[in-house]
């Protein structure tokens, strides 16, 4: 799979061919042809479109869909904290094309520690797998026995999000982001603790804000065992991800996985939601969506 930075300057190039093209009121030329995957949605343009005209908006609304259509992939926007990294998670086969990948270095060890103190102060209740019907919240003991602790913490969500904001999708299924949830779980896994297989719910807000894709931030690693693995409903085929401290994990709910057995030692893991408007975004502004790109 091409690198990030491949897709980014395919992009960056056609956006900018655009802007300048525009404001010299000349033509857009040429044809993308470094990226195979990228260049196929652009065979169907023209080489060669008269500035003013409809098709003109019609080129354009085609590479905003192209830029939304790999979030994963494409990260225009310039980051305030310089040593997060991105690493691109290849999921089991049957979830090929879903969103999932890791941002290194998000939180501190210290900012870690004292996610874990603030938890263990507290203190810690058996997980409930939370249903909002009419039977009420189950306790998730078919699930897995891990441990939990709620920390309502607006503070806590947006410092999370003044770092990562930038490489999280900015509109998913038509509506735009409005950042982590605030509702902060912290989850604690002792020697023989596990989550099973599950896939994860969306949570809606009072607003009526919704959760498309879950996070986790690892909040320490000395402990064996305790991956994060991707599973197939049908095959063996699985990824496992050895938590780092400080990492984030970032997938679409609708992907299977698991919390894998503690074998020995303590495992501390924040989980949260990256929430969306209940706005739908209309397709007349699909333009606009790419207007601060074109600011100098």
């Amino acid at each position: 799979m091409p690198a990030p930075e491949t897709y980014n300057t395919i992009i960056c190039l056609c956006l900018h061919q655009i802007k300048v093209q525009y404001a010299a009121g000349g033509k857009i030329r040429g044809k993308v042809k470094k990226n195979r995957e990228v260049e196929e949605r652009f065979t169907t343009l023209k080489e060669n479109i008269q500035i003013g005209t409809a098709d003109l908006i019609q080129y354009v609304y085609k590479i905003v869909d192209i830029l939304y259509a790999f979030p994963s992939k494409c990260n225009i926007c310039i980051m305030d904290s310089k040593d997060i990294t991105r690493e691109q998670i290849d999921l089991p086969r049957q979830w090929e094309g879903k969103l999932a990948y890791l941002l290194h270095k998000v939180l501190s060890k210290k900012e870690c520690d004292d996610l874990i103190k603030k938890a263990e102060d507290k203190g810690f209740e058996p997980t409930f797998l939370n249903c909002k019907g009419r039977r009420g919240s189950y306790k998730i003991d078919e699930f897995g026995n891990c441990s939990r602790c709620t920390l309502e913490s607006k503070e806590v969500a947006d410092t999370m999000w003044r770092r990562v904001g930038n490489l999280i999708p900015e509109i998913w299924n038509n509506r735009k982001v409005v950042g982590l949830n605030e509702r902060i779980r912290v989850l604690r896994y002792n020697p023989g603790d596990n989550f099973h297989p599950h896939l994860d719910g969306s949570y809606v807000s009072e607003d009526g804000d919704r959760s498309y894709m879950s996070v986790q931030v690892y909040l320490n690693q000395n402990f064996e065992g305790g991956n994060t693995t991707f599973l197939c409903m049908l095959e063996e085929d699985k990824t496992e991800i050895i938590p780092q401290t400080g990492s984030m994990l970032i997938f679409e709910h609708e992907i299977l996985h698991e919390g894998s057995k503690i074998l020995s030692g303590r495992k501390y893991v924040l989980r949260t939601d990256v929430m969306y408007s209940s706005q739908i975004i209309p397709k007349k502004s699909k333009l606009s969506r790419l207007c601060h790109l074109f600011k100098t």
